[in-house]
């Protein structure tokens, strides 16, 4: 999927707020199991530099963070399965129930223009959530592997990423790119894998942002009892 192809798909196309599954984060797990909901979390991301992407770790290279900053920390990160896909991911950055939801800009975003209006893309159907600097240090990890190789060819799937998420069903992995560094990397299937999906956050009543979120529009009103429509 190249940059024309992902903005010539609106965010209104893509999220149907009346079939939305915001409603995710107001139901408890209980809740979520009787609506054929599995929640899963799978570790936490670490956050240096307050900058994060969004998007297929596997692919778009120069893919822009996003706009709002969070400060440095440890956030959890919860997917959500449906219909044996993952459905939804979310990186929380405090608790409680979002009051109102925002598209989350990225940073080339010009003079209120969305080059990327609230999207996570996706060209190797996996999507994730991680610092600019965990990203930076993925890309040293190929050039180090490319120096040990006499070909110099890398796939960082098949030779990193793979064994790893097969620990995990082959669905998803917190992955480390650098053993010096406790950066990380959540990485996770994209739900009907690739394309574009919608990113939001949720917001507290005075405009906090608490949960980072992705919708991979495998159901609708945060519902797997039934095939979205």
């Amino acid at each position: 999927m190249s940059k024309e192809e992902i903005n010539a798909e609106p965010v209104s196309d893509l999220l149907d707020v009346d079939k939305a599954n915001l409603g995710l984060f107001s139901f408890s797990d209980a809740e979520l199991e009787q609506r054929a909901i599995t929640p899963v979390e799978i570790g936490s991301v670490v956050v240096r530099s307050g900058q994060v992407r969004v998007s297929d770790p596997l692919a778009y290279p120069d893919f822009p963070a996003l706009n709002r900053r969070v400060p440095p920390g440890r956030y959890p990160v919860r997917i959500y399965f449906a219909f044996g896909r993952v459905a939804a991911a979310s990186m929380r950055l405090f608790n409680g129930i979002p009051v109102s939801w925002e598209l989350a800009g990225v940073e080339d975003d010009v003079d209120g223009q969305a080059q990327f209006p609230g999207i996570c893309p996706v060209d190797a159907g996996m999507a994730g959530f991680m610092d600019v600097d965990a990203f930076a240090q993925m890309k040293r990890r190929v050039a180090k592997l490319r120096a040990e190789r006499s070909d110099k060819s890398v796939n960082y799937y098949n030779d990193v990423i793979a064994a790893e998420v097969a620990v995990n069903d082959d669905e998803w992995t917190l992955h480390q790119p650098m053993i010096d560094s406790e950066l990380n990397v959540a990485i996770f299937h994209s739900g009907w894998g690739d394309g574009a999906y919608p990113v939001l956050w949720g917001l507290s009543a005075e405009g906090e942002a608490m949960v980072l979120f992705v919708d991979f529009t495998v159901m609708d009103d945060a519902d797997g009892r039934k095939e979205p429509e």
